[in-house]
């Protein structure tokens, strides 16, 4: 191997079958497991015929005494060529057999599990059978015990040593596709060869143009805002900077790239496995993400984004369902917490401003409330409506409750909180203005001030801050549609992300996008028309 670390990876087969049985007859140990063994020169004969230096030390090596308690392989581990601590093993037995399931890719049960799952992940994106299995074996076991990450290849269904296990039982298909497992593994792993053959020659070309004219673009505008009076030939930098060609382009990359490049991150972001993880092993970090496989998944997504086919077919007419139905649900869902939140907000922080004589924040109590996490609360409603149906049955039929009322109230209850807080402060700040000691100078009493004098300024104050409590709330939903069960949008993009629907979940997220922002923008433009201080740009 070129790197200089000592990584090392075994490629291990069972050299010996039992041999010779009762009355001079043979095992012929075809599936069980000279197949394996096969797989294992092949892979040696291409690796040494590709004149590539892998970047791991591979070491192929034949296992005897299999059936007498794993001699070789205990002769191995105690004798080892290279040091263990920087070993890892693929061992094939068993392979030949034709099965639905296809190749299994069995980890040990500690330290192989994320080698395991990245290899049927590249088997998968070249479309071969690979299935990731918890079964054990004895040679596992024993390298498990040096902390070895070890994954075995077999077939779903295990051939016992029989006398009919000859090369007529062997389905040569299944041993190519295991073969073609392995082989995807050390081209993308262990050789680094993580070709982007996937791109074709107009999207190369047009990726070509779109970061000349980028750079070109930044590169003009840098000469610019260093020296405006600069001249290039008979050209002026500033009419160069400010020609229309010049300004399309700049209007392009700041207007119209902004959504491919979100489009495109939010193709990354579901292409990722949401079991992505990693881990420590033998002082090594292991994980089984591969940015190849991302990148490659999105780039293929979005070229069907342009597929003309892709919109006129039976998928994109389910996507259309599924993109109203979430959203009616959705907004419905938004639109009735808000209102519910703005009323009861506003009208507990006038009460609680009211009792309180204080020009301090003062009310722990909805501070502390307000410092719940949103899951709790949840957990807390699903618990008292569990007792409240024990004791009244009728209302378990009622579905209004369980799928709307529920979600809507617990929604509902820290925007309520938030509200109240602002009203609250609002309140306390005006009190101390010229015009409210003016009021009562004249006698107004203090519940006249704050009940009717002051809902303006609370009102206002509540508007303002409204786009800030849309992002609380959105990331409030996520929590509240998903443990409900409510089939709103949010519910729909962690169902789909869990499931990698890339084709769903990214119109799905581009369609909440567009109600975060059309909920924003109308607040603000609410906030404009009431308060007439912002229409004439005093604020």
């Amino acid at each position: 191997g070129q790197t200089k670390n000592g990584e090392t990876i075994i490629i291990s087969a069972n050299l010996d079958s039992l041999g010779e049985g009762s009355n001079g007859a043979f095992y012929p140990g075809a599936i069980n497991s000279a197949t394996g063994v096969g797989i294992l020169l092949e892979t040696a004969r291409l690796m040494k015929e590709s004149q590539l230096m892998p970047y791991e030390t591979v070491i192929f090596a034949l296992w005897n005494a299999n059936d007498q308690n794993q001699s070789g392989v205990q002769y191995y581990i105690d004798n080892p060529i290279l040091a263990l601590d920087k070993t890892k093993v693929i061992h094939l037995e068993n392979i030949g057999k034709s099965t639905l399931e296809g190749l299994n890719v069995a980890p040990d049960p500690l330290t192989g599990t994320l080698i395991a799952d990245l290899i049927v992940k590249y088997a998968k994106d070249d479309e071969l059978m690979a299935n990731l299995n918890s079964s054990r074996s004895a040679l596992s076991i024993r390298f498990l015990n040096n902390k070895v990450p070890t994954i075995v290849f077999s077939d779903s269904v295990q051939t016992q040593n029989t006398y009919e296990d000859g090369i007529q039982g062997v389905d040569l298909g299944t041993v190519e596709n295991a073969s073609k497992v392995l082989l995807t593994y050390l081209k993308n792993e262990v050789f680094n060869n993580r070709s982007i053959n996937y791109f074709r020659k107009s999207e190369i070309v047009l990726l070509a143009i779109l970061s000349l004219f980028g750079i070109g673009i930044f590169v003009l505008g840098a000469v610019y805002k260093s020296n405006g009076n600069l001249k290039i030939g008979k050209f002026d930098i500033e009419e160069v900077y400010y020609s229309t060609f010049a300004m399309v382009i700049r209007k392009f990359y700041t207007s119209v790239m902004p959504y491919f490049l979100v489009v495109f991150m939010l193709t990354m972001l579901v292409n990722i496995d949401p079991n992505a993880n990693m881990a420590r092993v033998n002082g090594e970090i292991v994980s089984n993400v591969s940015f190849h496989l991302i990148v490659k998944n999105s780039v293929l997504y979005l070229r069907q984004l342009f597929n003309l086919e892709f919109y006129l077919s039976d998928q994109m007419v389910e996507l259309v369902k599924v993109l109203i139905e979430s959203s009616k649900l959705s907004i419905a869902l938004i639109t009735t917490s808000i209102l519910i939140s703005i009323v009861l907000g506003i009208v507990f922080g006038m009460i609680e401003a009211y009792r309180s004589k204080k020009t301090s924040i003062g009310s722990l109590g909805s501070l502390v409330f307000f410092s719940i996490p949103e899951i709790l609360i949840v957990l807390a409603i699903m618990l008292g409506y569990t007792k409240l149906i024990a004791l009244y049955p009728e209302l378990n039929r009622s579905l209004a409750i369980k799928e709307f009322i529920l979600p809507v109230l617990t929604l509902s209850i820290v925007p309520t909180v938030y509200i109240s807080r602002i009203t609250f402060i609002a309140i306390h700040e005006e009190m101390t203005k010229d015009y409210i000691k003016n009021e009562k100078a004249k006698g107004f009493s203090r519940s006249k001030i704050i009940f009717i004098e002051l809902f303006p300024a609370v009102f206002y104050k509540v508007v303002d801050t409204m786009p800030a409590l849309m992002t609380m709330l959105l990331s409030n939903m996520i929590v509240v549609e998903y443990l409900f069960n409510y089939k709103g949008i949010l519910y729909f993009l962690v169902y789909l992300y869990n499931r990698q629907d890339v084709i769903r979940f990214v119109p799905l997220a581009l369609l909440l996008g567009l109600i975060y922002v059309l909920f924003t923008g109308g607040f603000k433009f609410l906030a404009k028309c009431i308060n007439p201080l912002k229409r004439k740009g005093d604020i």
